[in-house]
């Protein structure tokens, strides 16, 4: 996430009609709350709002000159240049008229909220009755990605529209054989002159690219097995090598899930220390081929604590934060979670290698901005949507709200 560097406390200037004490004033980004390090006040009609937090939540970094009196914000295609108590601005290095200036007051810069809306693309809103100070960011270049497993076919004209999609059809049992005529992992079957490999020929003209998702689970302690035998990891490196060179794959996405689960301290360090082996040696089988690494882990917040995120994240081209089933009820996974898991991974593993996974089968269109709004807050390399089958054109109409999809339909 970029850190501004800051001398003052930046705040934004909202134009009310009504004066008073501001208690209760909140200000929801991409609907979630805004952490924000200084209380919202009400000022000769105006209330005043900690401009850096949301200034990072939108991508907007912010110098302060203070022997200049300039503020310089920047965010992708956009520079803007204040001076305190100017009415002018430099926008890409033309001059706009404000309808306030930047001013100082007591070691604050406030600066007028129509401009900052205008100059950075967001919608901003005030309710009275709510006392809430509402701001949407324009949809963002984010890397967007699906899955696509049992019962996705139904919304195949979809893959196009997505940077690229996983294909669930294969596991990895104990023994390192790949496992392609299970119940719920398996090669599809053809159905008249549709194939898995005319799913994957049009995929890769419609500019998606493909990933091979191998599953492995240790309900049963299979996937313990196979990470403590070297005979059956290095058969599993094979065969998943081999068979995503085959069939012309561009990526393999490594689920393996349940790790660490009831673990002592010594065979938590051993699982990790293991699996972090197998990833390295699958990484190393496939990019002589040309293809790339990804891996989708539970989030550091949940009970499954056998992933070795700074290691991995070393390792793999991408990592995909499986931020999602912390209750059992089917309904939106709740925002402070998800965000503590984004936060803790990004103390492992650099923001552009992290990608931020959805279960829209427990999203409504209401809260599935929210979750690919904290992929933009944090400056993530996007999200990923398990899985296609499930989104509904609400979902697809609310996302697109946040995330710019391709506009590439499916090529048959």
């Amino acid at each position: 996430m970029r850190r501004p560097v800051m001398i003052v406390v930046f705040l934004l200037l909202l134009v009310l009609p009504a004066a008073g004490a501001a208690g209760g004033v909140s200000v929801v980004v991409d609907d979630i709350v805004l952490p924000l390090d200084a209380a919202p006040v009400i000022e000769g009609g105006r209330t005043l709002v900690p401009f850096r937090g949301l200034a990072e939540s939108l991508g907007v970094t912010v110098d302060w000159n203070g022997a200049a009196g300039t503020v310089h914000a920047r965010a992708p295609g956009k520079t803007v240049e204040l001076r305190i108590n100017d009415r002018e601005a430099l926008v890409d290095g033309h001059a706009v008229s404000l309808d306030a200036p930047p001013v100082i007051q007591q070691n604050r810069t406030l600066i007028p909220l129509r401009f900052f809306g205008e100059a950075f693309g967001a919608t901003v809103e005030w309710s009275a009755a709510t006392r809430t100070v509402t701001v949407l960011s324009p949809p963002a270049e984010l890397y967007a990605q699906a899955f696509y497993a049992i019962r996705s076919f139904p919304q195949v004209d979809l893959i196009g529209r997505f940077d690229s999609v996983v294909f669930g059809w294969a596991r990895l049992r104990a023994d390192g054989a790949l496992d392609l005529e299970g119940p719920d992992f398996y090669w599809p079957a053809p159905a008249g002159t549709v194939t898995p490999e005319t799913i994957l020929e049009s995929a890769r003209r419609a500019g998606t690219a493909r990933y091979l998702m191998v599953f492995m689970a240790d309900g049963e302690g299979e996937l313990t097995t196979l990470l403590s035998g070297a005979d059956a990891a290095a058969r599993g490196v094979r065969e998943i090598a081999d068979f995503a060179g085959e069939k012309g794959f561009d990526g393999v996405l490594l689920d393996f899930e349940g790790l660490g689960m009831s673990s002592t301290p010594e065979e938590l360090r051993q699982v990790r220390d293991r699996f972090n082996a197998f990833v390295q040696e699958m990484a190393a089988a496939l990019r002589p081929q040309g293809m790339k690494l990804s891996l989708a882990l539970h989030p550091l917040n949940s009970a499954y604590r056998g992933y070795d995120y700074h290691t991995l994240g070393q390792v793999a081209d991408e990592i995909t934060i499986m931020a999602y089933e912390y209750q059992d009820a089917r309904a939106p996974e709740p925002n402070e979670k998800v965000q503590e898991a984004v936060r803790l991974a990004l103390g492992e593993v650099p923001a552009g290698k992290l990608v931020l996974g959805i279960n829209v089968w427990n999203e409504t269109p209401e809260s599935i901005r929210a979750k690919a709004g904290l992929a933009k807050r944090y400056g993530l390399r996007g999200v990923s949507l398990w899985r296609l089958g499930l989104l509904d054109p609400s979902l697809i109409n609310r996302l697109e709200q946040t995330v710019c999809l391709k506009q590439n339909k499916l090529i048959s």
